[in-house]
């Protein structure tokens, strides 16, 4: 397993041009509003006294604010290539089966409902069952019977709401009153939110990513990508992690190394990509080169300062370098 540390250094401004709020980029707004909705989620139902886990809806001052920080993150993508490809060329975004914590209920529930019981076999046929209470939660809701399995004594029926996003753990307690309901199971569906859908994305021997995720612990936001087996076990694993405070005006650095720079020449390319680091850098370094799939071409150890890349075809690729206490940095060069 592989965990990678990203160190934003972002300029804080004079303090008259500091704002109180952070802006939301359009396309943060237009691409993980999902997202944003999925980690507050996450928030809420692991503490049941949250004043919002009793709410079926999310109050959009609850996701705003990682919406703030998801912008506040990718408005840095012009000057890090590194965030440049988890937004843009890797995708990452929120998993509700997720690997890295206990699955976000915000679609499906499943009931298990006694066969002797009246209703069955209306509600089965159209959803409606004339229990008032059941037929009350079909409708404000707007569930629909996606499955249902007939077992000995109990039938297994699997609710799916047209709503983008309701806090189905909030509605267990309003099903629990329901007489002829066995057992009441909130649960993550439908399946294919979080599958990883960016540029192909290699591991070792050739396994490729198959599952993504973004998971927020106080003020550091882990990106994740995930293959091998999953998600019965995901043997592969990949983690960027980003620091970032709640103005999102300072990213905080809790690592104590210093970011490195360095510099590729020229670019586009022909045939050698000389690198330059400033003087006072002295640190062991691997350089690696990345196709746009996300694949290893080629590798070099410590002393490369000049590469030659004359027989890649021509197009995008990606140098990463790796210093010896696992800082990285990754820039993006054109092979003409």
């Amino acid at each position: 397993m592989k965990k990678l540390l990203l160190i934003l250094c972002v300029f804080i401004l004079p303090l008259s041009s500091i704002y109180s709020q952070c802006e939301i980029s359009p396309y943060i707004q237009n691409n993980y509003g999902f997202d944003a909705k999925v980690l507050t989620l996450r928030d809420i139902i692991s503490d049941p006294n949250d004043p919002d886990y009793n709410n079926p809806f999310i109050p959009e001052s609850r996701f705003t604010p990682y919406l703030e920080k998801l912008s506040a993150i990718y408005n840095q993508a012009e000057n890090e290539p590194l965030i440049d490809l988890l937004f843009n060329e890797y995708q990452i975004h929120s998993n509700v089966y997720s690997y890295n914590t206990d699955f976000i209920p915000y679609k499906r529930m499943n009931i298990y409902v006694d066969n002797d019981i009246d209703w069955l076999a209306e509600f089965i046929a159209t959803g409606l069952s004339g229990d008032s209470s059941l037929d009350q939660l079909m409708t404000s809701f707007q569930f629909n019977i996606a499955n249902s399995i007939e077992f000995n004594n109990i039938t297994y029926i699997a609710l799916e709401s047209e709503l983008d996003f309701v806090n189905i753990t909030a509605l267990v307690d309003d099903f629990e009153v329901i007489v002829g309901l066995v057992d009441i199971e909130p649960w993550a569906g439908p399946f294919g939110t979080g599958t990883y859908i960016g540029i192909p994305y290699e591991f070792e021997f050739g396994i490729l990513a198959t599952l993504c995720d973004i998971v927020v612990e106080n003020d550091q936001f882990t990106f994740s990508v995930h293959g091998g087996d999953c998600p019965a076990g995901c043997i592969y694993n990949d983690y960027w992690e980003i620091y970032i405070s709640n103005d999102c005006e300072v990213v905080l650095n809790t690592i104590s190394f210093d970011k490195f720079e360095f510099n590729i020449t020229p670019n586009p390319v022909s045939e050698i990509l000389h690198i330059t680091f400033p003087n006072d850098f002295k640190n062991e370094y691997s350089i690696k080169i990345f196709s746009i799939q996300g694949k290893q071409i080629q590798e070099f150890k410590n002393t490369a300062k000049s590469i030659d890349v004359s027989k890649l075809v021509s197009g995008l690729y990606f140098i990463k370098i790796q210093t010896e206490n696992n800082l990285i940095v990754t820039k993006k060069f054109i092979k003409k």
